[in-house]
């Protein structure tokens, strides 16, 4: 998943940091981890195609699940994430409803993102 590193790895680096620093997962967060947390979900995959059939390029979409244990923590950690990746040329897609863990007590903010990725690559997932 080309565009999970690319975007964990804009999140992760970026200075300042986000309130997370480096909790942001693919799929979910390890047992027992402290929140703020972003977990990302690879949730659509769009392929072009050239009139031979050759792969041109393809979209990954990534929903970006921002938890805190507040409303206002996962909507500032959910302003952080769209500021760096809006800096970094990724605009994000429109947004999902907000989420909630009553068992927990825990909220989350859902983001989409979709990178574009121009080269060739074998498919690994």
């Amino acid at each position: 998943m080309i565009g999970w590193e690319h975007i964990s790895g804009l999140l992760v680096g970026a200075s300042p940091r986000t309130r997370a620093g480096d909790r942001i997962y693919i799929d979910s967060a390890p047992d027992g981890e402290t929140y703020p947390v972003v977990i990302g979900h690879r949730v659509a995959v769009k392929r072009d195609y050239g009139l031979d059939n050759t792969l041109l390029e393809h979209k990954e979409t990534y929903q970006l699940e921002c938890w805190g244990e507040t409303r206002d923590e996962s909507g500032d950690l959910s302003d952080e994430v769209a500021a760096i990746l809006e800096a970094s040329g990724l605009p994000l897609d429109d947004n999902a409803p907000d989420g909630l863990d009553p068992v927990v007590d825990v909220r989350c903010v859902v983001l989409y993102v979709s990178v574009w990725i121009d080269t060739p690559y074998e498919e690994t997932n």
